[in-house]
């Protein structure tokens, strides 16, 4: 949250907690890693702010305890006014990364996909072409070949093979009968 300028205004919120004395961006403490308070991780992931005790200085260094570090004010302006673009980025990062190349040339998503819709607007459609143009600036964009392979002509495996759906089908040594059958 800090890189993007969200700070909480009270210990607990599900923010950067910098603003009310966390010293977490500086402060090199492997408590997340190491899965302290019952395996669940440290201090902000239990909605408190940290005060710096894994640090060698500490306490001296980090005191006075819940008071926001000093330049915490300036840089976190700065991350306020950046922070904004930067969420922005993220949004459109995970937007272009959440569909595949197929879905976007059948202009159809499957159902377990639900969620995902099928066509992308013209909005999405102007950010993924400068997203792309940012993403492969001074590389080859390989995944550009995918645009002129053949769509299948569907997506289902047993219809690609000529399975024939209707039909009954020996499984496993015995007559499996249709519901027309029955």
């Amino acid at each position: 949250y800090y890189e993007e300028g969200v700070f909480s205004e009270e210990p607990g919120d599900n923010q950067c907690l910098v603003e009310i004395g966390c010293w977490g961006p500086v402060v090199q403490c492997n408590i997340v890693e190491r899965g302290a308070i019952n395996h669940m991780g440290g201090c902000m992931v239990a909605g408190g702010a940290c005060i710096g005790c894994t640090m060698p200085g500490f306490p001296d260094k980090y005191s006075p305890f819940y008071k926001a570090p000093p330049g915490s004010a300036l840089s976190g302006g700065v991350s306020k006014v950046y922070g904004g673009g930067i969420r922005r980025l993220r949004r459109l990062s995970m937007k272009s990364g959440n569909r595949t190349g197929i879905w976007d040339n059948a202009h159809e998503v499957p159902s377990g996909w639900g969620v995902a819709h099928g066509r992308p607007d013209p909005i999405q459609k102007m950010n993924t072409f400068f997203y792309k143009k940012l993403q492969y600036h001074g590389t080859v964009n390989h995944g550009a070949r995918n645009k002129k392979q053949p769509l299948p002509g569907s997506r289902d495996i047993l219809k690609q093979k000529g399975v024939d759906m209707e039909k009954s089908v020996p499984v496993l040594g015995e007559r499996v009968i249709t519901r027309e059958e029955l």
